[in-house]
């Protein structure tokens, strides 16, 4: 019942948070969770592992003055988990982090290498938090990711800034396959005039985009 948060605070009532912080259900500042623990950077997504570790993911290049780049793991009590093998990290700001059920982990944002590797804005991780090369995007987003869904099914609905995805028009949203592939099934034809920045689902499954687009597929959606 606990709510972890991030963003660009500094303090939350009276307790110096620096950017993270955990809560507790009554949205008092759960003290017991590592007081120092401040980042240099925007903090703009997290991602919760089956163990209870937390991923988080921003601007930041460090944690407690230790140098990490964009992307860290916490122990439950809020200290460094130095057994996520993320390397050098990303090279640019990690916007959106989804756990997948078998605790891989995918990123967005506007990454172009993850650990050196190339990331071509979207990537997956293993549970460890090094790069999975089975996850194949090809030439992957052409513009900043900002956002993900997750189906029963395993498919991944991916919103942003972007326009194409491997080549593939994709105007602000695309559906992929498990395994990184385009989802042809799913077309958004000339797709929205702006950027997505949410995409929920319904219970039967459909897709809710939420942005700063007012078209979609030449129709007006205010």
């Amino acid at each position: 019942g606990k709510v972890y948060v991030g963003g660009t605070f500094t303090q939350i009532d009276s307790f110096a948070r620096i950017r993270f912080a955990r809560l507790l259900i009554t949205g008092k500042v759960d003290q017991s969770f590592y007081y120092q623990s401040k980042l240099n950077g925007i903090v703009y997504a997290l991602g919760y592992q089956s163990d209870g570790k937390l991923i988080v993911g921003g601007q930041f290049t460090l944690y407690n003055d230790v140098k990490i780049n964009r992307i860290v793991r916490l122990n439950t009590d809020g200290s460094i988990d130095n057994t996520f093998n993320s390397g050098i990290g990303a090279n640019n700001t990690i916007r959106a982090i989804s756990v997948l059920p078998d605790d891989k982990i995918l990123i967005t944002g506007d990454v172009t290498k993850y650990n050196m590797t190339s990331a071509k804005i979207i990537c997956r991780l293993k549970s460890d938090g090094s790069y999975d090369s089975t996850f194949v995007i090809g030439t992957g987003l052409n513009s900043t990711g900002y956002c993900f869904a997750m189906e029963s099914s395993g498919k991944i609905y991916v919103g942003g800034n972007f326009t194409t995805y491997a080549g593939t028009g994709a105007v602000r949203m695309v559906r992929l396959n498990s395994t990184g592939g385009i989802d042809n099934t799913f077309a958004v034809g000339t797709g929205f005039n702006n950027v997505v920045t949410k995409i929920v689902l319904e219970p039967d499954g459909s897709p809710v985009a939420v942005g700063s687009f007012t078209t979609f597929a030449g129709i007006t959606v205010n």
